[in-house]
């Protein structure tokens, strides 16, 4: 049927089957006239079109061609192996070749053409034929064949889908055991939890390898509640006499998986001994087990804040995956490093880990779900750093790639970023609506890591908003009151405080400044002040910096509001003490005005040794112009270097490295490997530099450096 460049594209604006339909009239069209009568009944009745159109090319088929063509509608995709395992016939290459080169209904879906896909409304009307032909046996039977071509070619997900077409459920609960945890530590959460609810449970209940492909699923999302009835039936199969006759591997497995419930309970020493006795008895051939179980025995000792044996732990996790050539596993190691350095506040650690782990997946190709931990913590290094936009695309990356999983809290996440980001800009209304989205997610969603996040976020934009009532209604079920004075949950003297928690005891400081601020209520800041201290001592405890941080910053407010000027800029010193080696920025930034205003009499009554006074301007110049500071009157000398940090936009630690090694002659794939870092990472500081220093090469951004002091001379 030939058309005009007008009439595609009015034919594209159609549904996809209206579309194929039209393509299917095209083989039958051929030489007719009346293309305006055919198009104008068309519309009105497609689908009794199309199915007539059909059985006419139907109709000028040889037999074995029907034959052919109905047994492979149940492919969603044909190659000629697949097709002579389905059909058993030996000439399918040159039946699918017959019909591409004769332009029937078979779309190539690569430029080799060695795969094809019918039309789909084709091939709905092929299957309904297959139905009328063929018993629903003989039809279970090429899905069966379908499957085993499949899995022996390694294309397992294909394999499940056509096992559970057919259906064959105990075919697909074999597969299930050998694939789903390989699938579990790539987080497919989504996909093998699709397959098991697709399996009837008559034929997995009794299954200890079934369920314990349940228990991990749900126990790694943080799910207990819907991981208890599949740990209660392993607890019984294990509690046959019958179970000494289980294998080590599932007895190494079985510990395992009671060591991270344990650890979920606050048991840690159990959990702990637990994940040892299971590394013990678990054989090395067991490579994925062991890496849950290395993830167990780390998470133990970092609950235990014993980070030196957390870290070593997650690095056997990480030898043992790379002895078994299991890439992702690696990657997961080096995500859950990044992440307790993340927590730490080592910012420039938790880069190198993420980074290193990125560049594994982009060297090998082998991103997964699990590459959106990497992603997520690269983006919160980056908005500590201040550095948003790298941040906004790490963060969307992150999305996109857990979504593949089906787990929530990257996006979540990332509203939350968004909505700290448009709060510090002063666009509170988008910072509205990403907290909202982020709130809506986790209605639908069971978010693992980040519901304190959303709720300490959601607190600090209602006080943006003067809306009071709502934030304390937030944070009541955590236990805080403000009405008749100050109450909240004990925190004894050097109790460990998790980061969860000290955001929500961070959110509840907030409201008692705004209390104090717009109410005039001051009395209960007192009280404040005693939890920030317990808040701080326990974060540093527990090595949690970021939220040890913000608390600093939180007390010297409570200190400014109660005219405790003195105490005020001593946590403030302190602050930045422990915040100018690792670069945070962005931490003193959500703060606002109060922050601005102490910073900038800092530097005019002089800081103290320990506070570089470049570290504190680049602070200063992070703030949106709408909270810019006073003019600093500089109490004491100022160095050249200190002069050319005031005349730009500073470099962060991290660019000023990269700069050093550009002076040094280094390329860019050198400073990757030195830095342990992306390349487009690398590319994406240097493009920063170059932005910064107002250049365009980097012969000028050497010169221009050396000129403000950055660089020495014989650098």
């Amino acid at each position: 049927l030939h058309l005009s460049a007008e009439d595609v594209a009015a034919l594209e604006a159609r549904t996809e089957g209206w579309i194929a339909s039209l393509q299917l009239a095209a083989i039958s069209m051929k030489g007719r006239k009346d293309v305006a009568g055919f198009i104008k009944a068309f519309t009105g009745s497609h689908v009794f079109v199309a199915e007539s159109l059909i059985e006419e090319v139907l109709e000028h088929q040889t037999e074995e061609v029907k034959a052919f063509l109905m047994q492979t509608s149940v492919l969603v995709r044909l190659n000629a192996g697949l097709c002579e395992a389905v059909t058993r016939r030996s000439d399918a290459r040159e039946v699918l070749k017959g019909l591409f080169q004769a332009n029937l209904i078979l779309l190539p879906m690569e430029d080799e053409a060695r795969w094809f896909r019918y039309h789909k409304l084709f091939a709905d009307l092929l299957k309904a034929h297959l139905r009328q032909s063929l018993s629903a046996q003989a039809i279970a039977a090429l899905h069966q064949r379908a499957a085993a071509w499949y899995e022996q070619t390694g294309m397992t997900n294909e394999a499940m889908d056509h096992l559970l077409a057919a259906p064959d459920y105990a075919q697909a609960v074999r597969l299930l055991e050998r694939i789903a945890k390989p699938m579990i530590l790539k987080a497919y959460f989504k996909t093998v939890e699709d397959w098991l609810r697709a399996i009837p449970a008559e034929y997995w209940s009794g299954s200890p390898q079934t369920n314990m492909i349940y228990a991990w699923m749900f126990l790694m999302r943080r799910n207990f509640a819907q991981a208890a009835p599949h740990i209660e039936r392993l607890q019984a199969l294990f509690s046959r006499p019958e179970a000494g006759e289980i294998g080590a591997s599932l007895q190494g497995e079985w510990l395992a998986l009671q060591s991270v419930l344990l650890n979920s309970q606050g048991k840690l020493a159990e959990s702990r001994d637990l994940a040892e006795q299971a590394l013990k008895l678990l054989p090395e051939e067991e490579a994925q087990v062991r890496t849950m179980t290395y993830m167990a025995l780390a998470n133990a000792y970092r609950e235990m804040l014993d980070y030196e044996r957390s870290i070593k732990a997650a690095q056997g996790m990480i030898q043992n995956s790379r002895a078994a050539g299991d890439l992702p596993s690696e990657i997961f190691g080096l995500s859950f490093l990044g992440l307790v350095v993340l927590q730490e506040g080592r910012l420039h650690s938790a880069c190198e880990f993420a980074s290193q782990g990125l560049r594994l997946a982009e060297r090998t190709g082998s991103f997964s779900p699990f590459s959106a931990t990497l992603y997520g913590e690269l983006a919160q290094v980056y908005y500590h750093w201040h550095q948003l936009e790298q941040a906004r695309g790490d963060f969307e990356r992150s999305v996109q790639l857990s979504l593949l999983g089906g787990f929530s809290d990257a996006q979540i996440y990332h509203s939350v970023f968004l909505s700290r980001l448009f709060q510090m800009e002063g666009d509170l209304q988008a910072s509205v609506q990403e907290i909202e989205k982020a709130l809506d997610l986790m209605q639908t969603a069971a978010p693992a890591l980040v519901a304190e996040e959303v709720i300490a976020q959601q607190i600090s934009i209602l006080l943006a908003l003067d809306r009071l009532t709502e934030a304390q209604a937030a944070i009541r079920p955590f236990g805080f009151r403000f009405d008749d004075g100050f109450s909240y949950p004990e925190l004894p003297p050097g109790a460990s405080l998790s980061h969860p928690l000290g955001l929500i005891y961070n959110s509840a400081l907030r409201i008692l400044l705004y209390r104090a601020r717009a109410k005039r209520q001051e009395k209960a800041l007192r009280g404040g002040i005693e939890l920030a201290d317990l808040v701080i001592e326990g974060s540093l405890h527990c090595r949690h910096l970021p939220i040890a941080l913000q608390t600093l910053l939180l007390r010297a407010q409570l200190s400014l509001t109660l005219g405790e000027d003195r105490a005020a800029l001593k946590d403030l010193t302190r602050t930045l003490e422990l915040a100018e080696p690792e670069g945070f920025i962005s931490t003193f930034v959500e703060e606002g005005h109060p922050i601005v205003d102490a910073l900038t009499s800092l530097l005019n009554q002089g800081p103290p040794p320990s506070v570089q006074p470049g570290y504190v301007r680049e602070i200063l110049a992070a703030f949106p112009a709408s909270q810019a500071p006073r003019k600093v009157v500089h109490a004491q000398t100022v160095s050249p270097v200190d002069e050319a940090h005031a005349l730009i936009v500073p470099l962060t630690p991290r660019e000023l490295e990269v700069l050093q090694l550009i002076a040094s002659g280094d390329s860019n794939q050198a400073i990757a490997d030195k830095l342990v870092i992306t390349l487009s990472a690398v590319k994406k500081h240097t493009g920063n530099i170059f932005k910064k220093l107002n250049v365009d090469s980097r012969t000028q951004a050497i010169l221009q450096a050396r000129q403000l002091g950055l660089l020495s001379p014989d650098e």
